[in-house]
């Protein structure tokens, strides 16, 4: 077997489609938007799962495959063409060399763990790999894009302006390439939406979504009288820490962070109010501790290029299921909802006004709209939405009963 793997694995249905996702993260990693991509590509298709230079980490010398379950497999990129990372972060033609070898592996494994004549879907999350498209055996291909990716050159603007300008173009300019190789464009942003429609001959919005089980019993508020105001996520440069410094100098608040602390101290906060900082959580334990909130929060920078383009990000339709109202910063391009669905602030101020207004106004109404909303925003319709883009490439079995083949939509399916 080639680049080192040991023992080849085959899929348990092969007359499936395989759906190859490539990602720039570990599959261990927290669940983001590809994890529930992958989740509802299962219904309907094999998924080979490739493990693109995940941050910070190194990947497996020669290559590391493993079954998840009969319809997953994670593949860990092989360290053997990663021989200089800064090169290959600056210098153009080591870039596109390096990826060149690295689809040309991810191509061979396609055809290796599944029917290399079979029916085959590209779905690359990974925004500087255009190269990729070309070495698949595939019969469709689409771009996910959900960040701002070529922006966020942040820690080098602060050291050397040049170098991150031209960071900025180039990896631009590489996306522009993927946007202009695949079949589709799918991203959870307008403003990406709209820039990359130059490139591609489709762009769709893909907003994010969620899993949480309708539940009409939203705990009541607690015995003290306080209004509990949740963040639930990474607390780092993204946040408007003084925005929260002036919510908990107001004694009727206790803000809660939950999610790990990257880039940003909370000490300030601590001196100043009562604040109490969560483990991250995931699962039915994520779901009940955003629904011990009265509110929840997102007061992210609009100063910062990542922020600016938000439409949905991964916590906006979880928040909503919850049943309790959201508080954000004005960003430009969010989503709109309705007030008592999401309030909007435009200052420190505000922001407090706002958070005390949305817990004042709530009501079994405006639960009652937020759980519509909600019911209209899950990972099954996201599912559905992918199964509509794909589902006249998936072959039909001949059979008597068949007599429309071709000629109306199948119906995707309901479970794996």
């Amino acid at each position: 077997m080639s680049f080192g793997i040991p023992d080849i694995i085959h899929f348990k249905d092969r007359h499936l489609p395989t759906a190859v996702v490539v990602a720039a993260t570990r599959w261990e990693e927290p669940p983001r938007m590809r994890h529930d991509v992958v989740g509802q590509l299962k219904r309907f298709s094999n998924v080979l799962y490739i493990e693109y230079f995940p941050t910070g980490e190194k990947s497996a010398q020669g290559g590391k495959l493993e079954s998840m379950d009969d319809r997953l497999m994670v593949y860990q990129i092989s360290e053997q063409y990663r021989k200089h990372p800064r090169l290959y972060a600056n210098v153009p033609w080591i870039h596109a060399s390096v990826n060149r070898k690295y689809a040309q592996e991810v191509g061979l494994l396609a055809d290796q763990v599944a029917p290399a004549n079979g029916c085959k879907l590209l779905f690359n999350f990974v925004h500087d790999f255009p190269e990729i498209v070309s070495a698949v055996n595939k019969k469709w291909s689409c771009y996910i894009c959900v960040d701002e990716f070529p922006g966020m050159q942040r820690r080098n603007y602060k050291r050397n302006i040049i170098k991150a300008k031209f960071q900025k173009l180039y990896q631009q300019a590489l996306e522009n390439r993927l946007a202009e190789t695949v079949d589709l464009v799918l991203t959870p942003h307008t403003a990406i939406r709209d820039k990359l429609k130059k490139y591609s001959r489709r762009v769709e919005m893909f907003y994010h979504a969620h899993s949480i089980p309708d539940e009409r019993a939203i705990p009541q508020q607690r015995s003290d009288g306080r209004i509990h105001a949740g963040f639930a996520g990474f607390v780092n440069y993204r946040i408007m820490i003084d925005w929260l410094i002036h919510l908990v100098k107001d004694p009727r608040f206790v803000l809660h962070l939950i999610g790990p602390q990257v880039d940003m101290s909370t000490d300030a906060l601590m001196s100043v109010g009562e604040v109490r900082c969560h483990e991250p959580v995931y699962g039915d334990e994520f779901v009940k501790t955003l629904r011990e909130m009265d509110v929840l929060l997102m007061p992210y920078d609009p100063e910062i290029i990542e922020c600016q383009s938000l439409t949905t990000n991964s916590k906006t339709f979880q928040c909503i299921a919850s049943g309790r109202p959201l508080v954000i910063s004005d960003l430009p391009n969010y989503i709109r909802m309705p007030e008592g669905v999401i309030y909007k602030a435009k200052d420190a101020e505000d922001f407090r006004l706002k958070v005390l207004k949305a817990a004042t106004d709530d009501c079994d109404e405006l639960q009652t709209m937020r759980r519509r909303i909600a019911s209209e925003n899950t990972w099954s319709k996201r599912g559905d939405q992918l199964w509509g883009y794909v589902s006249h490439l998936m072959p039909v079995p001949e059979t008597a009963g068949n007599q429309h083949r071709g000629t109306e939509a199948k119906k995707a399916p309901d479970s794996l």
